[in-house]
């Protein structure tokens, strides 16, 4: 029988056993600018309305809702924007 390789002691594991390259994402919704930045929704809505901040809306057929996606990258480059005007 064929021997399995253990995956906590994989050379790309650190020493507590989770993998060392960890996906980053390419574009987050609102709720997780909510969760990593604490920035309020209605705060990023304002940003995206006054042109300071990128964004991509998916929409259906329809054409009425949608899911607003956001690079990291727009993100944090726009909080450090407004902390230097601050």
């Amino acid at each position: 029988m064929p021997e399995v390789p253990d995956m906590q002691t994989n050379d790309s594991s650190k020493s507590n056993g989770t993998p060392e390259n960890k996906l980053t994402p390419r574009f987050i919704r609102t709720s997780d600018i909510q969760g990593l930045y604490g920035l309020k929704r209605s705060f990023v809505y304002q940003l995206i309305k006054d042109g300071r901040l990128k964004s991509i809306s998916l929409k259906g057929r329809a054409g009425i809702r949608g899911i607003r996606l956001f690079r990291p990258e727009d993100v944090e480059k726009t909080i450090l924007d407004i902390s230097k005007e601050a």
